[in-house]
Protein backbone atom coordinates (compact mmCIF):
# COMPACT_ATOMS: atom_id res chain seq x y z
CA UNK A 1 0.00 0.00 0.00
CA UNK A 2 1.37 3.36 -1.03
CA UNK A 3 2.22 5.73 1.65
CA UNK A 4 -0.34 9.03 2.04
CA UNK A 5 1.80 12.07 2.23
CA UNK A 6 0.76 13.55 5.36
CA UNK A 7 1.52 17.25 3.90
CA UNK A 8 -1.52 17.59 1.92
CA UNK A 9 -3.95 17.00 4.67
CA UNK A 10 -5.46 19.20 6.91
CA UNK A 11 -4.47 16.89 10.27
CA UNK A 12 -5.69 17.37 14.06
CA UNK A 13 -3.74 15.90 16.71
CA UNK A 14 -5.19 13.67 19.52
CA UNK A 15 -3.26 12.36 22.37
CA UNK A 16 -4.63 9.71 23.73
CA UNK A 17 -2.85 8.97 26.64
CA UNK A 18 0.78 10.25 28.27
CA UNK A 19 3.05 7.59 30.80
CA UNK A 20 5.31 8.39 33.11
CA UNK A 21 7.98 5.05 32.20
CA UNK A 22 11.41 4.04 33.61
CA UNK A 23 14.72 2.39 32.45
CA UNK A 24 16.60 0.69 34.78
CA UNK A 25 20.18 1.63 34.61
CA UNK A 26 23.46 0.60 36.55
CA UNK A 27 23.43 3.58 38.01
CA UNK A 28 19.52 3.54 39.22
CA UNK A 29 16.07 4.81 37.04
CA UNK A 30 16.23 6.98 33.81
CA UNK A 31 12.48 8.21 33.44
CA UNK A 32 11.06 9.43 30.34
CA UNK A 33 7.39 9.49 28.90
CA UNK A 34 5.23 7.85 26.33
CA UNK A 35 2.68 9.11 24.28
CA UNK A 36 -0.35 7.57 22.37
CA UNK A 37 -1.33 10.03 19.59
CA UNK A 38 -3.78 9.85 16.94
CA UNK A 39 -3.95 12.33 13.94
CA UNK A 40 -6.79 12.67 11.36
CA UNK A 41 -8.29 15.15 8.62
CA UNK A 42 -12.11 14.23 9.35
CA UNK A 43 -12.33 12.81 5.89
CA UNK A 44 -11.59 9.16 5.84
CA UNK A 45 -7.80 9.57 7.17
CA UNK A 46 -6.84 8.40 9.90
CA UNK A 47 -3.17 6.99 11.78
CA UNK A 48 -2.11 6.19 15.44
CA UNK A 49 1.41 6.37 16.72
CA UNK A 50 3.66 6.11 19.78
CA UNK A 51 6.58 8.51 21.02
CA UNK A 52 8.96 8.45 23.46
CA UNK A 53 11.34 11.05 24.98
CA UNK A 54 12.22 12.72 28.46
CA UNK A 55 9.76 15.39 27.95
CA UNK A 56 5.98 15.22 27.67
CA UNK A 57 6.20 18.03 24.82
CA UNK A 58 9.11 15.90 22.66
CA UNK A 59 7.05 13.16 23.14
CA UNK A 60 3.95 14.42 21.82
CA UNK A 61 5.59 15.19 18.93
CA UNK A 62 7.70 12.12 18.06
CA UNK A 63 4.14 10.52 18.45
CA UNK A 64 2.31 12.60 15.96
CA UNK A 65 5.31 12.29 13.23
CA UNK A 66 4.91 8.32 13.93
CA UNK A 67 0.86 8.77 13.16
CA UNK A 68 2.01 10.55 10.39
CA UNK A 69 3.68 8.05 8.75
CA UNK A 70 1.25 5.12 8.97
CA UNK A 71 -2.02 7.21 7.78
CA UNK A 72 -4.77 4.61 6.60
CA UNK A 73 -8.07 5.61 4.28
CA UNK A 74 -11.19 4.34 5.49
CA UNK A 75 -14.13 4.10 3.25
CA UNK A 76 -17.17 5.83 4.68
CA UNK A 77 -21.40 5.88 3.77
CA UNK A 78 -22.34 9.22 3.09
CA UNK A 79 -19.05 10.61 4.88
CA UNK A 80 -21.22 9.44 8.36
CA UNK A 81 -20.87 5.38 9.37
CA UNK A 82 -18.81 2.48 8.33
CA UNK A 83 -20.27 0.15 5.39
CA UNK A 84 -20.69 -3.02 7.32
CA UNK A 85 -20.26 -4.53 10.90
CA UNK A 86 -16.44 -5.31 11.22
CA UNK A 87 -14.49 -7.36 14.23
CA UNK A 88 -10.29 -6.89 14.68
CA UNK A 89 -7.90 -8.30 17.31
CA UNK A 90 -4.73 -6.82 18.61
CA UNK A 91 -2.98 -8.61 21.79
CA UNK A 92 -5.85 -8.97 23.88
CA UNK A 93 -7.83 -6.48 23.33
CA UNK A 94 -10.54 -7.03 20.93
CA UNK A 95 -13.20 -4.27 19.08
CA UNK A 96 -15.91 -4.38 17.46
CA UNK A 97 -17.74 -1.67 15.26
CA UNK A 98 -21.46 -1.81 13.33
CA UNK A 99 -22.77 0.91 11.42
CA UNK A 100 -25.64 3.77 13.01
CA UNK A 101 -28.60 5.68 11.50
CA UNK A 102 -27.97 9.06 11.03
CA UNK A 103 -28.08 10.93 14.69
CA UNK A 104 -26.82 8.05 16.86
CA UNK A 105 -23.00 9.50 17.45
CA UNK A 106 -20.07 7.85 18.15
CA UNK A 107 -20.92 5.27 20.80
CA UNK A 108 -17.09 4.58 21.98
CA UNK A 109 -15.01 5.61 24.54
CA UNK A 110 -11.14 5.87 25.28
CA UNK A 111 -8.71 5.22 22.60
CA UNK A 112 -11.18 4.04 19.91
CA UNK A 113 -12.86 7.32 20.50
CA UNK A 114 -10.42 9.39 19.66
CA UNK A 115 -9.66 7.11 16.40
CA UNK A 116 -13.51 7.04 15.09
CA UNK A 117 -13.84 10.96 15.59
CA UNK A 118 -10.11 11.71 13.51
CA UNK A 119 -11.23 9.63 10.86
CA UNK A 120 -14.85 11.60 10.68
CA UNK A 121 -17.05 9.00 11.41
CA UNK A 122 -19.83 10.47 12.89
CA UNK A 123 -22.43 7.54 13.20
CA UNK A 124 -20.85 4.17 14.67
CA UNK A 125 -22.09 1.73 17.63
CA UNK A 126 -18.34 0.14 19.56
CA UNK A 127 -17.80 -2.25 21.97
CA UNK A 128 -14.15 -3.16 23.27
CA UNK A 129 -13.92 -6.41 24.85
CA UNK A 130 -10.76 -8.01 26.78
CA UNK A 131 -7.59 -5.60 28.05
CA UNK A 132 -8.65 -2.36 27.77
CA UNK A 133 -5.21 -0.87 27.30
CA UNK A 134 -4.95 2.00 25.66
CA UNK A 135 -2.45 1.21 23.02
CA UNK A 136 -4.01 -2.29 22.55
CA UNK A 137 -7.44 -0.62 22.06
CA UNK A 138 -5.99 1.99 19.41
CA UNK A 139 -4.00 -0.80 17.15
CA UNK A 140 -7.13 -3.02 17.57
CA UNK A 141 -9.34 -0.13 16.28
CA UNK A 142 -6.89 1.01 13.53
CA UNK A 143 -6.71 -2.82 12.51
CA UNK A 144 -10.56 -2.94 12.27
CA UNK A 145 -10.80 0.26 9.95
CA UNK A 146 -8.13 -1.12 7.89
CA UNK A 147 -10.61 -4.12 6.87
CA UNK A 148 -13.44 -2.10 5.51
CA UNK A 149 -14.62 -2.45 2.54
CA UNK A 150 -16.96 -1.30 -0.30
CA UNK A 151 -19.14 -2.78 -2.63
CA UNK A 152 -18.28 -0.92 -5.77
CA UNK A 153 -14.05 -1.56 -5.10
CA UNK A 154 -14.37 -5.43 -4.62
CA UNK A 155 -16.56 -5.21 -8.14
CA UNK A 156 -13.43 -3.97 -9.59
CA UNK A 157 -11.16 -6.36 -8.15
CA UNK A 158 -13.17 -9.18 -9.14
CA UNK A 159 -14.28 -7.67 -12.18
CA UNK A 160 -17.63 -8.70 -12.43
CA UNK A 161 -20.51 -7.56 -10.28
CA UNK A 162 -22.05 -9.19 -7.40
CA UNK A 163 -25.34 -9.89 -8.69
CA UNK A 164 -23.45 -12.93 -10.43
CA UNK A 165 -23.16 -14.17 -7.56
CA UNK A 166 -26.80 -14.48 -6.41
CA UNK A 167 -25.97 -11.26 -4.48
CA UNK A 168 -27.29 -8.53 -6.00
CA UNK A 169 -30.60 -6.93 -5.08
CA UNK A 170 -32.78 -8.82 -8.62
CA UNK A 171 -31.18 -12.16 -7.45
CA UNK A 172 -32.56 -12.38 -3.91
CA UNK A 173 -34.87 -15.08 -3.05
CA UNK A 174 -37.96 -14.76 -1.70
CA UNK A 175 -38.52 -18.03 0.90
CA UNK A 176 -41.82 -18.84 1.90
CA UNK A 177 -42.57 -19.04 5.36
CA UNK A 178 -42.74 -22.50 6.97
CA UNK A 179 -46.15 -23.92 6.43
CA UNK A 180 -47.77 -25.34 10.09
CA UNK A 181 -48.42 -28.86 10.45
CA UNK A 182 -52.04 -29.46 10.31
CA UNK A 183 -53.13 -32.00 13.30
CA UNK A 184 -56.27 -33.70 12.41
CA UNK A 185 -58.37 -33.77 15.10
CA UNK A 186 -61.17 -36.51 14.48
CA UNK A 187 -64.69 -35.26 15.87
CA UNK A 188 -67.18 -37.44 18.32
CA UNK A 189 -68.26 -40.65 17.65
CA UNK A 190 -66.26 -40.74 14.17
CA UNK A 191 -64.57 -44.15 15.15
CA UNK A 192 -68.24 -45.64 15.49
CA UNK A 193 -68.16 -48.84 13.89
CA UNK A 194 -71.39 -50.15 10.86
CA UNK A 195 -72.38 -46.55 10.29
CA UNK A 196 -73.46 -45.51 13.70
CA UNK A 197 -71.81 -42.77 16.82
CA UNK A 198 -71.91 -42.41 20.01
CA UNK A 199 -75.69 -40.65 20.51
CA UNK A 200 -77.43 -43.50 18.94
CA UNK A 201 -76.90 -46.91 17.27
CA UNK A 202 -75.16 -47.79 14.43
CA UNK A 203 -76.91 -48.86 10.95
CA UNK A 204 -77.96 -52.12 12.56
CA UNK A 205 -80.10 -50.45 14.92
CA UNK A 206 -80.35 -46.82 14.26
CA UNK A 207 -83.91 -46.01 14.05
CA UNK A 208 -84.65 -49.96 13.37
CA UNK A 209 -87.68 -50.97 15.46
CA UNK A 210 -86.39 -54.45 15.97
CA UNK A 211 -82.70 -54.30 15.71
CA UNK A 212 -80.75 -53.54 18.34
CA UNK A 213 -78.01 -50.53 18.91
CA UNK A 214 -74.79 -49.90 17.11
CA UNK A 215 -71.48 -50.20 18.99
CA UNK A 216 -69.67 -46.86 20.30
CA UNK A 217 -66.15 -46.04 18.87
CA UNK A 218 -62.95 -47.05 20.32
CA UNK A 219 -62.36 -44.31 24.04
CA UNK A 220 -66.02 -44.48 25.21
CA UNK A 221 -69.45 -42.94 25.01
CA UNK A 222 -72.75 -44.11 25.57
CA UNK A 223 -74.32 -45.58 22.58
CA UNK A 224 -78.59 -45.05 22.21
CA UNK A 225 -80.27 -48.42 20.79
CA UNK A 226 -82.97 -47.61 17.80
CA UNK A 227 -86.56 -47.65 18.86
CA UNK A 228 -87.12 -51.44 19.72
CA UNK A 229 -83.89 -52.76 19.90
CA UNK A 230 -81.62 -53.19 22.88
CA UNK A 231 -78.74 -51.17 24.22
CA UNK A 232 -75.84 -50.82 22.11
CA UNK A 233 -72.41 -51.78 23.54
CA UNK A 234 -70.10 -49.48 24.82
CA UNK A 235 -66.49 -48.88 23.36
CA UNK A 236 -63.45 -49.56 24.68
CA UNK A 237 -63.01 -48.00 27.58
CA UNK A 238 -66.49 -46.34 27.81
CA UNK A 239 -69.54 -47.10 29.29
CA UNK A 240 -72.35 -48.89 28.69
CA UNK A 241 -74.98 -47.83 25.62
CA UNK A 242 -79.03 -46.89 26.58
CA UNK A 243 -81.47 -48.96 25.78
CA UNK A 244 -83.74 -48.16 23.23
CA UNK A 245 -87.38 -47.80 23.64
CA UNK A 246 -88.89 -51.16 24.75
CA UNK A 247 -85.17 -52.79 24.99
CA UNK A 248 -83.06 -53.79 28.05
CA UNK A 249 -80.20 -52.05 29.24
CA UNK A 250 -76.70 -52.25 27.28
CA UNK A 251 -73.87 -54.16 27.81
CA UNK A 252 -70.82 -52.52 29.02
CA UNK A 253 -67.55 -51.97 26.98
CA UNK A 254 -64.43 -53.83 28.07
CA UNK A 255 -62.56 -52.03 30.71
CA UNK A 256 -65.50 -49.22 31.17
CA UNK A 257 -68.04 -48.51 33.49
CA UNK A 258 -71.27 -50.58 34.54
CA UNK A 259 -74.21 -51.44 32.42
CA UNK A 260 -75.87 -49.25 30.36
CA UNK A 261 -79.19 -47.66 31.09
CA UNK A 262 -82.48 -49.06 30.30
CA UNK A 263 -85.28 -48.13 28.24
CA UNK A 264 -88.40 -47.09 28.35
CA UNK A 265 -90.20 -49.98 28.41
CA UNK A 266 -87.18 -52.61 30.33
CA UNK A 267 -86.82 -50.78 33.29
CA UNK A 268 -84.25 -48.61 34.71
CA UNK A 269 -81.30 -50.65 36.31
CA UNK A 270 -79.44 -49.27 38.62
CA UNK A 271 -75.45 -48.05 37.34
CA UNK A 272 -72.81 -50.14 38.29
CA UNK A 273 -69.60 -47.79 39.35
CA UNK A 274 -67.33 -50.56 39.85
CA UNK A 275 -63.77 -49.35 38.49
CA UNK A 276 -62.92 -52.05 35.22
CA UNK A 277 -65.88 -53.49 35.51
CA UNK A 278 -64.87 -55.35 32.13
CA UNK A 279 -68.46 -55.18 30.11
CA UNK A 280 -70.82 -56.33 33.42
CA UNK A 281 -74.55 -56.71 32.00
CA UNK A 282 -77.23 -54.96 33.72
CA UNK A 283 -80.65 -56.95 32.88
CA UNK A 284 -82.79 -56.45 35.37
Amino acid sequence: MARIDASKLNLEERVVQINRVAKVVKGGRRFSFSSVVVVGDGAGHVGAGLGKAGEVPDSIRKGSDDAKKNLIEIPLIDNRTIPHEITARFGASKVVLRPASPGTGVIAGGGVRAVLEAAGIKDVLSKSLGNNNPINAVRATIEALQQLKIREDEEVKRGKPFSSFGLGPSDEKIVAPKQRLSIFVPQQGSFSERGGDRDRGGRRGDRDRSGGGGRGGPGGGDNRGGPGGGGGRGGPGGGGGRGGPGGGGGRGGPGGGGGGRGGFSGGRPPRNDAPNAGGSDNRD
